[in-house]
């Protein structure tokens, strides 16, 4: 039996990651990319918006979907030079790889009894607030 906490840490890379293509642009919260990242992923909706809107309550200053957008996509480009370039595998290890680096740094937050990484809590804020 897979527990919550598993079957949440994984839900970003359940449905993969996809991005269109685009030799070496960077990604940024201007180009929308956050929204497309969310729209194909098969991610449940309603569990995420919970546990985001719990995260929303305990940081009021993030309840901004653009705030969210800059402060997640800054935060990949950051750990893995993450473009419009990667593939949905390469965007998939870059999504886990920053939950690990999150963990590894205690840029954790605890949201009812759950210990999630800062970019999963924020991620899960953004599909609350859709």
């Amino acid at each position: 039996m897979i527990s919550r906490r598993l079957l949440l840490r994984w839900l970003p890379a359940l449905g993969g990651l996809l991005l269109i293509p685009a030799a070496g642009e960077p990604l940024t919260a201007r180009e929308g990319a956050l929204p497309r990242i969310v729209r194909v992923m098969r991610c449940p909706s309603r569990s995420a918006a919970v546990v985001g809107a719990a995260y929303l309550q305990l940081v009021p200053a993030e309840a901004a979907r653009d705030v969210l957008e800059q402060r997640i996509c800054s935060a990949l480009s950051e750990s893995a030079g993450l473009g419009l370039h990667m593939t949905d595998t390469e965007l998939e290890q870059v999504f886990r790889r920053q939950i690990q680096a999150d963990f590894a740094a205690d840029n954790v937050v605890s949201i009812r009894g759950w210990i999630l990484s800062r970019t999963e809590a924020r991620f899960y804020a953004f599909i609350a607030l859709a």
